[in-house]
Order: structure tokens, then sequence, then C-alpha cells
């Protein structure tokens, strides 16, 4: 029984690390016109975060945010998320924006070191 208590709360782990991500792409990017993004695309170093605890404490994580032109210079956008929590979890989250403003996919998972 334990054991199946511990999987469940790794998932909804998992499922916040993914949620912070999200949060933190809408955050920063969200309401940023196509042409803010393009200029965002210059900036060489990327977005970082990192929660203000130590990284043995279990809600420590960190994240970086890029943003780069997906397929061609003034084609669409893509803002990738990278989370680590420091211990056994790290993940990745994307949004694409299209030229004209428009959400064209998003996505993200979380995986396992070891795994």
């Amino acid at each position: 029984m334990a054991d199946s208590f511990k999987h469940t709360m790794n998932t909804f782990r998992e499922i916040d690390l993914v949620s912070l991500l999200k949060d933190k792409v809408l955050e920063v990017y969200g309401a940023l016109s196509y042409a803010d993004l393009c200029g965002q695309v210059k900036n060489l170093q990327p977005y970082s975060y990192q929660n203000e605890i130590e990284i043995a404490n279990p809600d420590y994580y960190q994240m970086e945010i890029d943003v780069v032109f997906d397929n061609a210079k003034f084609g669409p956008i893509r803002i990738l998320g990278f989370i680590d929590d420091g211990k056994s979890l790290y993940g990745s989250y994307s949004r694409i924006i299209s030229p004209d403003g428009n959400l064209v996919s998003e996505g993200g998972s979380i995986k396992r070191r070891g795994k």
C-alpha cells in the first residue's frame, strides 16, 4: 500500500513541475506579440529562474526558458522551457507561435533520471 501511495505522490509531483514550467512560460512570454518574441530570439542569455529554497528541500526546482525560431528566420517561434528538481525529475515544455500570433502547438513532459 505504501508503494502505491508513493507512486501517486510522485505522479502529482511530475504534474506540478510541468504546471510550474508552463505557468512561468506564460507569465514571462504569454502576453508578448510575435514581433516582441522575435526581439527575444536575439537574447543570448536565456531566462533563468530558481525558487529561493535549498536543493535538499523537496520543493526545490530551477528552470531555463529559451526563445528560438522553430524552422527559419521569421517563421514560427518556439518558446522552450526546461525544469529540473535537482534530484530525480527533469522535463520540458514548449509552445510554438506562428507569425500571425496564433498558437500552433504546445506540450510538455517530465522524466525520471535513470529511466
